[in-house]
């Protein structure tokens, strides 16, 4: 079923509805009903009513504003859904509720069960039940989902729910509502991933949500919590040390063919740990048995720093993180070539990484010490490449730096805003990239969008650039502008045609395109850059400025294949005939202001922009004016030289003088010669 105001061609955000709280004319968000045990980091769940054929077995999910959310997941599988997990119906942006903003609202197939929570918080589920009940169901649904690309990235015992209370069979939640593994328990991702931040650990591989799996599965046949008895930081220092089995079991022993499962989906090591075909043996009662190439992770000797003895690189990578001064000033103190080549002796510590770590012996003297915080960003990335980024506080992967940005923006933290200028503009995060992109697989599929991203803003600059950045990284996220906080606007078509309503009732059209909207329109239109470039670069001249906006909007316009805009129109139309005030040619005036009257309504803006260039026109204007006051100047000066009173003293009086006076001489002479002539004859 349409919605009453279905998104047009090339525009892929989700339709509209325009009654409150209703979705697509039927379903009804019933707001004082929630569900708790099924929100998500970025949407709270809620019960549905269908109008017409009574409680529905949906749930929906309302998007928090300024949420970002996997959009493509979401649009793959309300298209072709999957089978054994709860798939999204419908989705729709709609007031929840009246006078309200807009939120993003998606209906989702609601559980019928209690989840493998529930239940394993009662009694620890067997090693029968987990082969017989649990297992075909998860594999049946990750293997329709990897099957597509798609990595579920939400495996957890709360996210698994029985097909009915007769605990008949299981089917996987929802994993669309919120960035890769942001609802995650740490322990719950595998080691490279588990120290990032929660928004940006990235959407990973299959073999991800393995190990999800596995840890999932050891949770309910031990009956044990969810978040495990250590702090986190011990958690993974022992699941280095041990191993993610024997840490998350606490040196319980699994014996039979229920271990082999789970130390099988726990292995640490991606190219050993369990995939679907692995586990489709288990199923089949065969013994799986994979092997491949471990990467050493021990430095050659123990590393002395901070007074503690480390012997895994990854574990001095992480004390080096969150000390980030004392290990600049340790590995200055050190001679860094010779020592990492003798620290790490199985790979080779080439001249090219060398260039790229570049350790100077000088110290870094800047107040923000960003030149030691990069040191120790770009000698991390190198000791533990597949880890996640770790730059002055900010630890992220690689394929979750763009949800990461927004978690950080909708902190509000000035500081840590900074901290993400410094590493895209001061090739920070390129050096990083370079240095690991041989040693990570994920590198090598993220480095042109990340070098497109870090170019976008280098170009665009400072905040302005940061905010290109953010949208570039996050197709899903609304425009985040306080003019349009009320409203859920995520393409460049929404965005332009949101402006035209609401300039109606704006005075001036500038306040409305802030820094957010351009950057919106800078990321996501190929070719407005230099437009809005343009814009920022004169906001304090108003004709230049004016000028700027107008070929903005009309490259836009005509760049989105929009109809016609006549609010922003009109409003441009009424601002341009503003600002012609200042031309002195009324004859021009005349002729411009007719011209703008008939193209007003008509909402083409690329013809208000060919029709008038207002910094030109008032260039030439001011030329035509300037040469007139010459002229008119001149003149005065010839009056005023005319009109003035002349004294015989004055040089050219006299020079006037002599020469009536010769003249005169001559005259005299010639009449006297020729009455002279005449008497003779």
């Amino acid at each position: 079923m349409a919605d009453a105001d279905s998104p047009k061609k090339g525009d892929k955000s989700p339709p509209r509805s325009v009654v409150p709280g209703l979705l697509n004319g039927r379903y009804r968000i019933e707001l004082a009903k929630p569900l708790v045990h099924l929100n998500s980091p970025c949407a709270d769940a809620y019960e549905v009513t269908d109008l017409k054929e009574g409680p529905a077995e949906l749930y929906a999910l309302v998007h928090h504003q300024g949420s970002t959310h996997r959009g493509d997941v979401l649009a793959e599988l309300i298209e072709a859904p999957i089978i054994s997990m709860l798939n999204p119906v419908r989705s729709s942006v709609i007031r929840v509720k009246e006078g309200g903003p807009r939120h993003l609202v998606s209906l989702v197939q609601a559980p019928t069960g209690p989840s493998l929570a529930e239940i394993a918080a009662q009694h620890p589920i067997s090693g029968h039940k987990l082969r017989k009940l649990i297992v075909p169901g998860i594999v049946q649904a990750l293997a329709g989902l990897h099957s597509r690309g798609i990595v579920h990235r939400s495996i957890r015992p709360e996210t698994i729910f029985f097909k009915s209370p007769a605990l008949d069979g299981v089917v996987l939640g929802e994993c669309f509502s919120c960035p890769p593994a942001a609802g995650q328990p740490a322990h719950f991702e595998p080691l490279e991933r588990a120290l990032a931040m929660p928004f940006g650990r990235g959407e990973a591989t299959p073999e991800a949500d393995m190990f999800a799996l596995g840890a999932t599965l050891l949770a309910c046949h031990l009956g044990v919590n969810k978040k495990p008895a250590k702090d986190p930081n011990a958690l993974h220092a022992a699941r280095m040390a041990q191993g993610s089995f024997w840490a998350h079991s606490a040196g319980t022993e699994v014996p039979g063919v229920t271990g082999t499962l789970l130390r099988g989906l726990l292995n640490d090591d991606e190219g050993e740990r369990w995939t679907l075909k692995e586990l489709n043996l288990w199923l089949e009662s065969s013994v799986p048995n994979r092997r491949s190439v471990n990467v050493l992770w021990t430095f050659a000797r123990p590393v002395i720093f901070r007074q503690a003895t480390f012997s895994d690189r990854r574990m001095l990578a992480h004390e080096f993180s969150q000390h980030p001064l004392d290990a600049a000033h340790f590995l200055r103190q050190v001679d860094f070539p010779s020592w990492v080549q003798n620290m790490i002796t199985t790979e080779l510590f080439s001249e090219r990484l060398e260039r790229l770590i570049n350790v100077k012996k000088d110290g870094d003297l800047s107040s923000e010490r960003h030149g030691d915080h990069a040191l120790v960003a770009r000698v991390t990335a190198h000791l533990d490449p597949l880890g996640p980024l770790r730059y002055n506080g900010i630890s992220t992967t690689i394929d979750g730096l763009g949800p990461a940005m927004v978690e950080i923006f909708n902190k509000d933290d000035d500081m840590e805003q900074d901290i993400l200028l410094h590493l895209f503009d001061s090739n920070v995060l390129p050096a990083i990239l370079d240095i690991i992109l041989d040693r990570n697989p994920v590198v090598s599929k993220q480095h042109q969008l990340h070098s497109h991203t870090v170019q976008l803003m280098r170009r665009t600059k400072g905040p302005m650039g940061l905010l290109c950045a953010l949208y570039d990284l996050n197709p899903t996220l609304q425009c985040l502008s306080p003019a349009l906080k009320d409203l859920w606007i995520t393409s460049p078509q929404q965005l332009l045609k949101a402006l035209d309503r609401i300039v109606d009732k704006s005075s001036e059209l500038s306040p409305l395109l802030d820094d957010h909207v351009l950057a919106m329109f800078c990321s996501r239109v190929e070719g407005a850059e230099p437009f809005v470039e343009a814009l920022i670069k004169h906001r304090k001249s108003p004709a230049r400025l004016m000028t700027a906006v107008t070929k903005l909007l009309a490259f836009l316009q005509q760049k989105l294949d929009l109809g016609p805009l006549k609010n922003l129109s009109n409003h441009l139309v009424k601002s341009l005939k503003a600002l012609l005030g200042d031309v002195k040619s009324r004859s021009r005036k005349r002729t411009i202001m007719a011209r703008l009257d008939e193209l007003g309504d008509l909402g083409n803006l690329p013809d208000i922009a060919r029709a008038i260039d207002l910094e030109h026109l008032k260039y030439l204007d001011h030329q035509e004016f300037l040469e007139a006051q010459r002229k008119v100047s001149v003149l005065e000066q010839m009056i005023r030289k005319m009109r003035r009173p002349v004294h015989p003293s004055e040089p050219n009086a006299r020079l006037a003088g002599f020469r009536a006076a010769s003249a005169m001489g001559w005259l005299v002479l010639m009449v006297t010669m020729i009455v002279l002539t005449m008497g003779a004859g």
